[in-house]
C-alpha cells in the first residue's frame, strides 16, 4: 500500500510521486488472541482495543460518585475511602 504525492513544477507539468510505509509489525492480544499494532505494545499495553475497552468499563464499573457536604460530587475509587468520608458515627 503505497502514498502518492502530486506536484506540479516552475512550467506547470504535474509529477507523482509514489513511496511506500513500512508495514507496522503485528503481536497477539494476551487476552483473546487477535493481532494488534506492536506500536501499541511499546506504549505499555498487552491488550488489543477491543480488550482494553471492556477492561476500562470493568474498572468503571468500580467507581462511585459521592456527594459531599458544602464539595458537590467526588469520585470514589476505593471503597476504603468511601467507608472513611461517613461523618456520623453508629
Amino acid at each position: 500500500m503505497g502514498l502518492t504525492r502530486y506536484s506540479t513544477n516552475a512550467y506547470g507539468q504535474a509529477s507523482y510521486q509514489y513511496w511506500s510505509q513500512p508495514v507496522p509489525k503485528k503481536v497477539e492480544c494476551m487476552t483473546c488472541g487477535n493481532r494488534y499494532d506492536e506500536r501499541r505494545r511499546q506504549l505499555g499495553y498487552n491488550f488489543c482495543l477491543d480488550c482494553g475497552e471492556f477492561k476500562a468499563i470493568q474498572e468503571r464499573e468500580t467507581w462511585c460518585r459521592v456527594p459531599l457536604p458544602k464539595q458537590g460530587y467526588t469520585l470514589v475509587t476505593r471503597k476504603s475511602d468511601l467507608l472513611h468520608l461517613n461523618q456520623k458515627t453508629r
